[in-house]
């Protein structure tokens, strides 16, 4: 049974009073910090000071530029299309998927850019899942500064492998469409070609991605894939404006339309800025501060592991080709009831399974130790299970906005003619690209933050001494060598939403006065 336009509606307008009664009580129950400078995360700044200080500081102003020069090249690159291909050829083959499966354009043209940083991220998340089985990767998880440049070194040896598999699945995918010439060149010496020159463009990325992370603003990995994004979302915005010029959608459906993703963006900015905050205090001395808890730490890797699952059986079954089973495959496709309410249960324990992977109470418990420090208040529990039962009550909000969020595009598409009905997907960017525009902005803002107290402090001279793995042991350890009256700050640099914590992408630098740096790292030892 299909969702109409009428139905989603509907669904929408419970689902959204639900969360605000449901998100009344949890917060009256379970505060969590909100900032006075409102959505800003920073409780001392407002948006508009952060985004003022980067314009006007010389130091943000060259990390800035740096940051768009360093994307221009990447634009350039996008436009040298693969060798040995006939693009005219292809482009008329790809030209009825490249508007709907094309975000970043690279696709269009083939580009040597088409495999893109995925290789990357899919082995990032392929190692964090493999630590549950892999004892040592589980160690280097949670091993510090040290077991995170072990976590990056797999993760890179483990790109090159899946970057050379994809990219050898494409040349061969591109060797064997029938009925067009699309390939120029022998079979063999195209895929060798193009399986060596794919991969050295992902590297390459990856490259660029690492000056945005040491010159420029933001991460690296983030901004470029935000990038790509954002020009697939230009494009398709110029499609949307034609059909209203066009008369094919009314006025009242576009400004439906322009609500929903405006308020979206909104909801996830609100969401993804909020945090629950664990008061700690020192056992010795009187120091107290607090540790964060967040919405997005599990990112959307719960939500393609519960689509992946639900979407298992209707594939098997249409493959097998058996009659008596096709009849359920069709009511396991996307938009069906039933795919719904199955891919909402399997969402809600894979958030809490992938949580279970990503943070550890007891390694927590024992920084807080180490560095003389203790949860403060515990509600009569154990500070282990006092902070696996925090996060449980904030990852309700997780699952709630991954369940919801994706729905946004559904319900655009079907206020769209049915011949345009890809825009819809796209115009927001996928699923959960709404939760990334809006973790890519708080993660740029908490960046200008750091800028600005280091600008604040007036020392140019700052040197790193320490690379977190997370947020919460950059907070402790900074705080701790504040107590030790060595000035501390973190730099985070996180791609919120876009991947989960504790992955090579993230890193927090702490900062401290370039002449303390040895005396801070022998503290942290």
């Amino acid at each position: 049974m299909e969702l109409n336009i009428f139905t989603s509606l509907l669904a929408l307008i419970v689902i959204v009073f639900l969360i605000g009664i449901s998100f009344k009580r949890f917060f009256k129950r379970f505060p969590l910090s909100i900032p006075t400078r409102f959505l800003s995360p920073s409780s001392l700044h407002s948006i508009k000071e952060l985004l003022l200080f980067l314009v006007t500081n010389r130091e943000t102003q060259r990390r800035l530029f740096i940051t768009v020069g360093v994307l221009i090249v990447f634009r350039l690159l996008a436009y040298i299309p693969l060798p040995g291909i006939n693009q005219k050829a292809f482009t008329a083959f790809f030209n009825g998927l490249a508007g709907t499966l094309d975000i970043g354009g690279f696709f269009a043209r083939f580009s040597i850019l088409s495999l893109g940083i995925m290789p990357f991220l899919s082995s990032c998340l392929l190692i964090q899942l493999l630590s549950v089985v892999i004892s040592p990767l589980r160690r280097a998880t949670f091993g510090g500064e040290e077991g995170r440049y072990k976590i990056v070194r797999y993760t890179y040896l483990l790109t090159i492998g899946v970057a050379l598999v994809q990219s050898y699945w494409m040349s061969v995918w591109l060797d064997t469409i029938s009925g067009v010439n699309i390939v120029t060149m022998p079979s063999v010496p195209f895929r060798i070609v193009a399986t060596v020159t794919l991969t050295a463009a992902c590297f390459l990325l990856l490259f660029l991605a690492d000056i945005i992370n040491k010159y420029g603003i933001g991460n690296g990995i983030a901004i470029l894939f935000i990038s790509g994004l954002f020009m697939g979302l230009l494009r398709q915005g110029y499609r949307y404006r034609h059909l209203i010029l066009e008369d094919k959608i009314g006025f009242f459906i576009a400004v439906l339309i322009l609500v929903i993703i405006i308020g979206s963006l909104y909801l996830a900015f609100f969401f993804t800025s909020r945090e629950r905050k664990i008061d700690v205090k020192g056992k010795r001395a009187k120091k107290e501060f607090t540790i964060p808890l967040r919405v997005s730490w599990v990112a959307d890797a719960p939500l393609l592991l519960s689509s992946t699952i639900v979407m298992l059986p209707a594939s098997l079954i249409t493959f097998s080709n058996f009659p008596l089973l096709l009849p359920m495959a069709s009511h396991l496709t996307p938009g069906t009831i039933l795919y719904v309410i199955v891919e909402g249960i399997l969402l809600f324990f894979c958030t809490y399974i992938y949580a279970s992977i990503i943070f550890q109470p007891q390694y927590i418990q024992n920084l807080l130790q180490k560095y003389n420090f203790a949860v403060k208040e515990l509600e009569g529990k154990e500070p282990t299970s006092y902070l696996d039962s925090s996060l449980s009550r904030i990852l309700i909000i997780t699952i709630i906005l991954l369940f919801v969020m994706p729905k946004v595009s559904a319900l655009i598409s079907s206020l769209l003619p049915a011949a345009k009905r890809g825009i819809g997907v796209i115009f927001v960017g996928g699923s959960t690209a709404i939760l990334i525009f809006a973790g890519v902005f708080f993660d740029i803002l908490s960046q200008l933050e750091f800028f600005y107290k280091k600008n604040k402090k007036g020392l140019k001279k700052f040197a790193v001494a320490y690379v977190a793995f997370d947020e919460i042991e950059a907070r402790i350890k900074s705080e701790y060598l504040r107590g030790k009256k060595i000035d501390a700050l973190v730099e985070p640099l996180r791609f919120t939403w876009g991947i989960p914590i504790r992955t090579a992408i993230d890193q927090y630098r702490i900062y401290v006065p370039e002449e303390k740096v040895k005396k801070a790292r022998k503290l942290l030892e």
